[in-house]
C-alpha cells in the first residue's frame, strides 16, 4: 500500500507490516508521468499511481504490530458477502455490505476501491449495481471480474448490518452449479483532507461469506402433473445420410398443448458433442424469428440462448403432437467420401422461463432428450483401418520477428511405405486480426512431396497455380497438392505454414484442417480420408504478435546478433520493482525462447502494460564461452594493461556479481574452468539487459544493472533483451571458436622424484615446439584401472596450485587452467617441462603413456596467444616419437628467435628473445615506409629473456 501523503509504502505512523503478495491488478497504462502531487482521476485509465503498487489475485498478509494500533486496525473492517438471492431462472444477486466497529457511525473515508472475480459454474457478471456510497464512481465489468473506483472526495459509507449493501453483483451462472466470489483488491483511505492519511488494505479486512455454497438458481422441473415440457434432438435415420451435410432439429415438446403454442421469455441450453470424424463442421441456426445469442461450439460444447427479437417474449407454434423446431444443428464433413463420419450428442442442461403478463413467468428445467449419434454411412473410412495415417500440425516456432512457423506432418505407423498420389491438404488460419499465411509458405514444400506435376486437373480444391502450394482467400487458407505417384515412408514433414503479421495486437487462434485426403495406389478405389487430425499446440494459444527477442550483441554491426535459446521470460504486473531471478514473484504468464532467440509476448487481450524478466537458470551452459583467455582479458583490465572497451565486458567480468572487477572474479572464474565449482558465486550464469540501455561512464557498473523490460502490447513495443554470458569477456559463447593451428605436448616417462613409491612413474609434458602463450587449458584423462594419481612435481614450469586441479571424486582427470599473471605472454620451448605428474600403476603396465589422453568433452584443449589467437592442444602420439631435438628456430639451436608481443599492438610492446648463447646484439625497428623508428644495442644472455620498449617509444 502506498501512502500518498508521505511517499512511502506504509501508512504514516503505522506499525511495520510484512506482506506476501499473491494478488494482481491489471494496469492499463504505464506508470510514468504520475507524480505524488497529481490529482488522480476515476476514469478507467485512472489511479495510475496507486495501481503501480498492486499485483492481481488475493493478498495473504501477516500483520505484526510494533507499538499500538492504527485506525485501520481499530476499525475491525469486514466485508459481508451474501446471502445470495435468485432473481430469475438464469441469474443471482450477490450483495456486499461493509461492517466496522468505528465510532462515530457511519465511516467517513475517500478512495474506497474494490475489485473482485467470479469463477466456476460458467459464472459471468451481468451487472454491478451501487446501493449506498460511491457517489462518484466508475465500474469496470469484464464479465469474470469487476472493479469499483469509489469517490475520491470525503464520503460517508454505511457500516451497519441492517443497512443497505454497498453494492450488488448480478451473476449469471449455470443452474445449481457452485461458483466462488473473491476480492482481489481492497483499499480505503482515512484522513482525506489532512495528514496523517491512513490507507487500509486487505490486511485490515476480514471477508465473511454468508450462505455458502454460492450456486446458481435451481428452477423447478417442467415435468410435474401440471406441466410436461421436453427439449430434445431429432436424430436422422443413418440409412438416409448419403450427403456430406446433415441437419439435426433442436425441438421443444409441450405435452399439455397439442396444436397450441408456448410463449417464452428465454431459453438456455448446453449440448455436449464428441466428433469421432476429427474434422466435422457444426453450425447452429434458429428455426424462426427468435434471437439466437452466444453461440459457442468450442471444447465439445454447443451452447445457445434463445431470446425474443423484439419485446419481452416470443411464441412457439406447436403442431398436433405439441412439437416445434427451435433451431437446427448443421453438421458437415470437410470432404468426400463421407463414410465413417460420426458425432455423438448429449444434453448437459436446458432451462426456460415462460411468459406471463406480470413479468414473473415460471422458471423450469424441461425434460432432456436422450443422447444420440449421427453417422454418415455406417462403415469405416476407406484405407483408414489399414494405414492409420493422420495429419499433425506441430507446435509453432518463431523464426524471425513477426513470423511463426507451423510444421505440417503426415504421420502413421512406423516404417509405413506405399504408393500414393492426389494428396490434398487444405488448412485455414483462424486469427483475431490481420495475420496472414505468409508468401514464404509457398517455398517450404518438402522435395519428397512437393513434385513438379500440376494438380489443376483434379478440381478446384487442389492448387490451381501449377505448384504444390497455393495461398488463397486473402491469405487465410493454404492448399497443398501432390498429384504424381510417389513412394513414401512416414512420418515426414510435408510443408510449413508460416504465419506473419505487422499488427501489434493479433493472436493466432488456430490452424484448422478443412480437407485432408489422398489416393492409395496399392488399393483398388483407394480414395482415403485422413480423419485423425492432431494439433501439437493448444487451441487458443497458438501464438500472438508482437514477439520478443533475446540475443547476444557482441559485434560492431548491431544487426549481427547471436540468439539465445532456452531463456525463461516471466511476465509480471506493471511497475514490479525487482526482476532478480532469485526473488521473482509469481509470473502472470511465462514464455521460453526458441532456437532463434524469439519468444511470445503477452497478447493484447491479456492486458496492456507489463514488466518482463528474463532468466536462464540451468547450470549446463556454465562453460559456454568461458576460457583461460577470459582470465587474460580480466587480468589486463585490472592491471591497466588493456582496459575493457564496453559495458558488456564489464558485466561479463563481474563474475561474483559484487559490482566491481577484482582478482576475486579471476579466482571464481578459474574455479569454474577447473570444475572446482559447478556454479558461479555471484548467482546467475547469464545477465539480461534491456536493449538500448545507456550505461554510465566511466564505470558501467556504478548504478547497478537494469534487468526489467517494460512492455506494452497495444503500442506494438518490441520486447528485447541483450544477453551477457557471465565470465565470457571475449563473447566466444556467441559463436564457434576457430583455432589457427596446434600446440603439441610431447609426453615422456622419466625417473620419479625422491621419496616416490617403488613402482611410481613420472610423466613429463613439454612443448613439441616453441610458442609464446598468454593462456592454456586442457583436461587430461587417465585410465584409473591401470593408474592411480599420486601428485604433481613442483619443479615443473606451471606449478601454481591455482592453475590445475585433481578431484578424487571426479575420476581420472587432471585439469589445467593457466594464464600469464602479468597480462603478457610466456615463451614455451621443448626444453620446458610445463607439467610433471606422478602415477602409481595399479598393476604391472608396459607403457603408462598409453593410458593418457586429452578429454575434449570435459574441457576444450586450447592455448592462446596474447592477441587471442587460439591453438588446439593435443598430446603427441607414440607414433610421432618423443620430443624433437633442438633445431632451427628453437631455443638450444644456433639460431636466434625473437617474437613481438602483442602483435599487433596499440600500446606497450615487448620482445621475447631466445638466444643460443650470450652475445651482443642490436635491435632495430622500422615502420611500414622503411624508416627506422627505434634502435638499441643490448647484451643478451643465453636462453629466454624479455625486452620491454620504453612507453614513450611505443
Amino acid at each position: 500500500m502506498y501512502n500518498k501523503s508521505n511517499g512511502t509504502n506504509a501508512p504514516a505512523n503505522a506499525p511495520a507490516h510484512t506482506h506476501t503478495f499473491i494478488r494482481r491488478l491489471r494496469v492499463p497504462k504505464p506508470c510514468e508521468g504520475t507524480s505524488l502531487g497529481e490529482e488522480h482521476t476515476h476514469s478507467i485509465w485512472g489511479r495510475q499511481l496507486r495501481h503501480c503498487f498492486m499485483a492481481l489475485l488475493m493478498m495473504v498478509s501477516t500483520y505484526t504490530p510494533l507499538m499500538g494500533q492504527t485506525p485501520c486496525d481499530n476499525a475491525n473492517f469486514s466485508l459481508r458477502v451474501g446471502d445470495i438471492q435468485t432473481l430469475d431462472c438464469f441469474t443471482v444477486k450477490v450483495p456486499v455490505r461493509l461492517l466496522s466497529s468505528l465510532n462515530p457511525y457511519p465511516v467517513t473515508a475517500c478512495d474506497f476501491d474494490l475489485s473482485g472475480t467470479v469463477s466456476g459454474g460458467n459464472a459471468r457478471i451481468e451487472d454491478v449495481i451501487w446501493v449506498s456510497g460511491f457517489d462518484g464512481f466508475n465500474i469496470v465489468n469484464n464479465q469474470t471480474g469487476f472493479e469499483i473506483l469509489g469517490n475520491n472526495a470525503s464520503t460517508d459509507y454505511n457500516t451497519g448490518a441492517l443497512d443497505p449493501p454497498l453494492f450488488e453483483v448480478i451473476v449469471r451462472v449455470d443452474p445449481g452449479e457452485a461458483f466462488s466470489f473473491n476480492f482481489t483488491d481492497i483499499d480505503i483511505d482515512f484522513g482525506c483532507t489532512s495528514s496523517p492519511n491512513f490507507q487500509c488494505d486487505e490486511s485490515h479486512f476480514t471477508i465473511s461469506p454468508v450462505g455458502l455454497p454460492f450456486e446458481g438458481p435451481i428452477p423447478a422441473t417442467c415435468t410435474s402433473e401440471s406441466r410436461n415440457v421436453e427439449i430434445f434432438l431429432e436424430y436422422p435415420d443413418p440409412s438416409t445420410l448419403s450427403a456430406a451435410t446433415v441437419d439435426i432439429p433442436l425441438k421443444i415438446r409441450d405435452g399439455d398443448n397439442p396444436n397450441g403454442s408456448i410463449t417464452l421469455e428465454r431459453l438456455d441450453f448446453d449440448i455436449s458433442y464428441e466428433d469421432l470424424y476429427g474434422g466435422l463442421d457444426l453450425d447452429l441456426t434458429e428455426a424462426f424469428g427468435m434471437n439466437l445469442q452466444e453461440i459457442n461450439s468450442v471444447g465439445g460444447i454447443l451452447r445457445g440462448i434463445l431470446l425474443p427479437t423484439s419485446g419481452n417474449n416470443f411464441t412457439v407454434i406447436l403442431d398436433t403432437s405439441g412439437e416445434a423446431n427451435l433451431a437446427t444443428i448443421t453438421v458437415s464433413t470437410p470432404t468426400e467420401p463421407i463414410a465413417g463420419g460420426k458425432i455423438n450428442f448429449s444434453f448437459d442442461f436446458a432451462r426456460l422461463q415462460e411468459y406471463d403478463t406480470g413479468g414473473n413467468g415460471a422458471c423450469c428445467t424441461p425434460e432432456l432428450g436422450s443422447a444420440g449419434a449421427v453417422t454418415f454411412q455406417n462403415e469405416s473410412f476407406p484405407c483408414l483401418d489399414a494405414e492409420g495415417l493422420k495429419v499433425q500440425i506441430e507446435a509453432p516456432e518463431i523464426i524471425e520477428e513477426g513470423k511463426y512457423k507451423f510444421p505440417v506432418l503426415l504421420s502413421g505407423p512406423p516404417n509405413l511405405i506405399f504408393d500414393m498420389d492426389n494428396l490434398l491438404l487444405e488448412i485455414e488460419l483462424i486469427t483475431s486480426g490481420d495475420a496472414i499465411i505468409d508468401p514464404l509458405t509457398a517455398s517450404t514444400g518438402s522435395p519428397e512431396y512437393c513434385l513438379s506435376t500440376s494438380c489443376a486437373s483434379q478440381g478446384p480444391n487442389y492448387p490451381q497455380n501449377g505448384q504444390c502450394i497455393e495461398i488463397r482467400e486473402n491469405s487465410k487458407v493454404v492448399a497443398f497438392g501432390l498429384c504424381q505417384s510417389a513412394t513414401n515412408a512416414y512420418s515426414a514433414k510435408v510443408f510449413d505454414v508460416i504465419v506473419s503479421s505487422t499488427d501489434p495486437c493479433v493472436s493466432i487462434d488456430d490452424l484448422k484442417v478443412r480437407r485432408a485426403k489422398w489416393n492409395n495406389l496399392d488399393i483398388t478405389d483407394g480414395l482415403c480420408v485422413i480423419s485423425a487430425l492432431d494439433k501439437g499446440f493448444t487451441l487458443g494459444d497458438a501464438g500472438h504478435f508482437p514477439v520478443g527477442e533475446v540475443a547476444m550483441g557482441c559485434y560492431n554491426n548491431p544487426s549481427e546478433r547471436a540468439p539465445v535459446e532456452g531463456v525463461d521470460i516471466c511476465v509480471l504486473p506493471a511497475c514490479t520493482a525487482s526482476c532478480s531471478c532469485a526473488a521473482l514473484p509469481p509470473c502472470e504468464f511465462s514464455y521460453t525462447t526458441g532456437k532463434e532467440g524469439y519468444f511470445q509476448t503477452p497478447g493484447c487481450a491479456q492486458g496492456e502494460s507489463y514488466v518482463l524478466a528474463a532468466c536462464k537458470t540451468d547450470t549446463e551452459d556454465l562453460s559456454c564461452g568461458i576460457s583461460t583467455f577470459d582470465l587474460v582479458l580480466i587480468s589486463k583490465h585490472i592491471l591497466g594493461v588493456e582496459r575493457f572497451n564496453g559495458p558488456r565486458q564489464y558485466i561479463a567480468a563481474d563474475v561474483n556479481g559484487n559490482g566491481s572487477i577484482t582478482t576475486l572474479d579471476l579466482i571464481e572464474l578459474r574455479k569454474a574452468i577447473l570444475s572446482i565449482s559447478p556454479t558461479l558465486a555471484g548467482g546467475p550464469h547469464w545477465r539480461f539487459i534491456p536493449c538500448g540501455y545507456t550505461f554510465p561512464t566511466p564505470d558501467p557498473l556504478a548504478n547497478g544493472i537494469p534487468e526489467c523490460v517494460e512492455f506494452n502490447a497495444a503500442t506494438g513495443y518490441k520486447a528485447c533483451f541483450d544477453a551477457v554470458k557471465v565470465g565470457d569477456v571475449d563473447c566466444s559463447c556467441a559463436g564457434e571458436l576457430i583455432t589457427g593451428g596446434e600446440f603439441v605436448l610431447a609426453v615422456e616417462e622419466n625417473t620419479p622424484p625422491e621419496g616416490s613409491g617403488e613402482n611410481d612413474v613420472r610423466i613429463d609434458m613439454a612443448p613439441a615446439g616453441t610458442a609464446y602463450l598468454s593462456a592454456m587449458q586442457f583436461a587430461m584423462q587417465f585410465d584409473t584401472a591401470y593408474l592411480s594419481f599420486s601428485g604433481f612435481v613442483q619443479e615443473a614450469m606451471l606449478v601454481d596450485s591455482n592453475a590445475y586441479s585433481f578431484q578424487e571424486e571426479a575420476g581420472g582427470v587432471v585439469r589445467l587452467a593457466w594464464y600469464d599473471l602479468d597480462g603478457d605472454s610466456t615463451a614455451f620451448t621443448p626444453n620446458d617441462i610445463i607439467l610433471s605428474l606422478v602415477f602409481t600403476p595399479q598393476e604391472e603396465v608396459e607403457n603408462p603413456l598409453s593410458y593418457l589422453s586429452i578429454d575434449s568433452a570435459l574441457l576444450r584443449p586450447l592455448a592462446f596467444a596474447n592477441d587471442g589467437a587460439a591453438l588446439e592442444v593435443r598430446l603427441q602420439s607414440l607414433e610421432e616419437g618423443s620430443r624433437p631435438a633442438p633445431g632451427i628456430g628453437t631455443p638450444g639451436s644456433e639460431a636466434l628467435s625473437i617474437t613481438p608481443v602483442p602483435n599487433p599492438f596499440r600500446q606497450g610492446l615487448s620482445f621475447h628473445i631466445s638466444a643460443p648463447a650470450a652475445l651482443e646484439a642490436r635491435l632495430s625497428i622500422f615502420n611500414a615506409s622503411g624508416k627506422q623508428v627505434y634502435a638499441e644495442a643490448m647484451a643478451l644472455d643465453a636462453g629466454r629473456q624479455k625486452v620491454q620498449l620504453p612507453a614513450a617509444d611505443t
